[in-house]
């Protein structure tokens, strides 16, 4: 494996005792996060179906099955390695992609209203980009980034499906500490 990360679009049934089970921070979140059925962010975030539901999120076929765009097993220290080193252009991520691929995969190639997020996103062909860095954050909470200013890579995961109140905290925290 090129960046030998623990991370799978598929887990070998072998390590599926591995991955925790998720769980709802309140029963109605999947509802409360989906918004109004029909709309934009209802469809985004109900596609598969199941997307939101822990018993389908749980299961042996969503946990094995090859789903790039949400389908992510991986630890939070492998999330942050891959992040830390997205940013070099002499590390292992531009290594396998080379420079080219590598330097637009890091540069933000459209600027728009983002009708899910609901507010001005500029992205690179696979992450949102900002003035410190490149990241990407999920629905139920988790957060990951390559942060520029301090040259570092930022993972949370959660099993508990809620918002990003924890990860923000955190973030803050370290921010503290490295402005300190």
């Amino acid at each position: 494996m090129p960046l030998a990360l623990d991370a799978h679009f598929g887990v070998p049934v072998e390590d599926l005792a591995r991955v925790a089970d998720v769980e709802l921070s309140a029963p109605t979140w999947p509802t409360e996060v989906s918004g109004q059925a029909g709309s934009v962010r209802w469809r985004s975030l109900n596609r598969p179906p199941g997307a939101l539901d822990v018993a389908v999120l749980n299961g042996q076929p969503w946990r094995t099955c090859e789903f790039p765009a949400i389908g992510l097993h991986a630890t939070a220290a492998s999330i942050a390695q891959f992040y830390g080193s997205l940013v070099d252009p002499a590390g292992p991520v531009a290594s396998l992609l080379g420079s080219e691929l590598h330097s637009t995969f890091c540069s933000p190639v459209v600027v728009a209203h983002d009708r899910l997020l609901e507010r001005e996103v500029a992205w690179t062909p696979g992450l949102q980009a900002d003035e410190y860095g490149l990241g990407m954050a999920g629905v139920g909470g988790c957060d990951a980034y390559a942060d520029t200013r301090y040259g570092l890579g930022y993972a949370y995961l959660t099993r508990r499906l809620g918002d990003h109140s924890r990860s923000e905290r955190i973030t803050a925290a370290i921010e503290s500490v490295l402005d300190g």
